[in-house]
């Protein structure tokens, strides 16, 4: 297994910088819960070099400027007050960003809920922090979003209270789930604007200082590289929500001055008490912007909406850590592999809509298949699987398939998703214990054994391999799960939700339209709509009754 960090998700609590997973002693009791303060983490301790305005050519599609506060598409700054939260206003301040712009309406969207997720759990697990003191990578928080969800603001307030794990949240419903999401590394300008334009903002970080900042502009330009320890201490996640080329190099600071105009506009947590610096211009030459050093930047480009006739299906809680990839005696072929989930459907929906599952292959193909299950193990059976969706792999980050309601034929099943990536050893999204580089955890997972699998993609190669044996063989006793979500539904027009499209389905559907009788608001938009027209007539509970039939 090669454990290479990624920009996506390999970080660290603040001067904690990780290195990946490996098999050296699980101790639990050499966890380290002592960060240094500051609330982002670096990646790596040396970022990439600071580009100029101009550094990207497929900048000359773009305009010279643009706002999303201007169009509408910025909710209100907040203010995290004296806690290292900062990552946890970022990414809700890019999803309440995204919501806006595609329609969703204005939310006001919980920091604390994420805040408990992100925070150490009651059995020791998840990541070691302490939810109000210590900071968190801003490259966990695109998997938070993907499995905590969020809710309101006024279902729980920010530090309305002092329990630190997540188990206390159970009895939320999370409105909205984010299912895609773009990583963006290298600071790449137009990838940057092009996402700020499509999804309202781009969450990324910086290391502030007050000796880079004009107070009078709130303008801010740190064009050096500096010291481990200072740069890890001004960990800051805010959002880009904007930028202007023309923005004048004069506005900076004489003494960190860049050399051509243009600059960033990005959205503060520090409420108005920090010299009113809600938004502040950011010069593209800043050394550590949206860098790899503190694991680039990220968009929301896709949402789930929660409601009673979905829900989502995984064996893990956390979602990936870091994207692994596998050398093994067992693999022929490392650039094509077939990483694999046991599921329990007993008391899921009875049909499979969408699979989200997160690689940095970019350019490689994917299919995902639905594998029989004998004794536990998927069977290596190729003539047996179904294929339920293909396609290729068109970003960094957490990828969201449609399948067309593929109906689960046992109560146990597998899914395993192909990863033929011929530049490279094919990765993916595991959910892995992570340690920083004094081999001091920093995130433990809840590892479920013998539910993940993989095999080589060709079917030529070899059997079906536990990973669980796999870990074992490392001498790695901590282990991880592959990061697999499904969506599973309500069968369109089973008005009953009992699995089965019936007579009754229909006979239901028609005393709605004739007012004996009142579906779920739920059931009327995402199941009993037949055609789709957004009314409820007895043409849908025509098509129930021919679909009842076998028509």
């Amino acid at each position: 297994m090669k454990k290479i960090i990624s920009a996506l998700l390999a970080a660290a609590m603040i001067a904690c910088p990780l290195v990946s997973a490996s098999a050296v002693g699980t101790d639990i009791a050499n966890v380290n819960k002592s960060f240094h303060a500051g609330g982002i983490s670096p990646v790596s301790s040396k970022p990439s070099p600071s580009p100029s305005a101009a550094s990207n050519d497929e900048d000359s599609d773009l305009p010279a400027s643009y706002s999303s506060v201007e169009l509408g598409y910025v909710t209100p700054p907040k203010d995290q007050g004296a806690w290292n939260t900062c990552a946890f206003f970022s990414g809700l301040g890019a999803m309440e960003s995204f919501l806006l712009k595609n329609g969703y309406g204005e939310y006001d969207l919980s920091e604390e809920y994420l805040n408990y997720w992100a925070a150490t759990r009651s059995d020791g697990n998840g990541w070691l922090r302490d939810y109000r003191n210590d900071g968190i990578p801003i490259v966990a928080i695109p998997s938070a979003l993907a499995y905590c969800g969020v809710i309101t603001e006024s279902e729980l307030p920010y530090m309305s209270g002092g329990k630190s794990s997540f188990e206390e949240l159970d009895t939320y419903s999370p409105l909205f789930y984010a299912d895609s999401v773009r990583m963006i590394s290298d600071k790449n300008q137009s990838e940057i604007k092009s996402e700020v334009m499509k999804c309202g903002a781009v969450a990324t970080s910086f290391s502030m200082h007050n000796d880079y900042f004009n107070r009078e502009n709130n303008s801010y330009c740190c064009n050096e590289e500096l010291s481990v320890d200072k740069a890890n201490s001004g960990g800051h996640g805010i959002i880009i929500v904007g930028w202007d080329d023309g923005y004048s190099k004069f506005n900076f600071l004489e003494s960190s001055r860049p050399k051509e105009d243009g600059a960033w506009l990005v959205k503060n947590s520090w409420g108005e008490g920090f010299n009113n610096a809600d938004y502040m211009w950011i010069s593209y030459e800043d050394f550590y912007l949206a860098g790899d050093y503190f694991g680039g930047a990220y968009a929301i480009e896709g949402v789930l909406k929660n409601h009673t006739c979905n829900s989502l299906l995984n064996i893990d809680q956390f979602g990936a850590t870091y994207n692994m990839s596998l050398e093994s005696p067992n693999i022929d072929n490392p650039s094509d592999i077939v990483f694999i989930n046991v599921f329990d459907f007993t008391s899921a929906m009875p049909v499979i809509s969408n699979v989200e599952f997160q690689t940095d292959r970019v350019g490689s193909e994917y299919e995902i298949y639905y594998i029989p299950v004998s004794d536990g193990v998927p069977i290596n059976d190729r003539d047996k699987w179904t294929m339920i969706a293909s396609g290729q792999i068109e970003y960094n980050g957490i990828h969201d398939a449609a399948v067309d309601n593929f109906k689960v034929p046992e109560m146990t099943g597998a899914i395993g998703i192909r990863i033929n990536s011929p530049d490279g050893n094919a990765s993916f999204g595991c959910c892995e214990w992570l340690s920083n580089l004094s081999e001091q955890y920093v995130f433990l997972p809840r590892t479920a054994n013998g539910r993940s699998f993989f095999a080589s993609g060709n079917s030529e190669y070899g059997g079906i391999s536990s990973l669980s044996e796999y870990y074992a063989s490392l001498d790695d006793n901590l282990g991880g799960n592959f990061s697999i979500n499904l969506v599973t539904n309500v069968m369109l027009g089973d008005a009953d939700k009992d699995g089965e499209i019936t007579l009754a389905d229909a006979v239901m559907i028609q005393k709605n339209v004739i007012g004996t009788l009142t579906l779920d608001p739920d059931v009327k938009e995402y199941v009993a709509d037949m055609d789709g027209d957004d009314e409820i007539t007895l043409a849908d509970a025509l098509n129930v009754q021919k679909l009842s039939i076998g028509l």
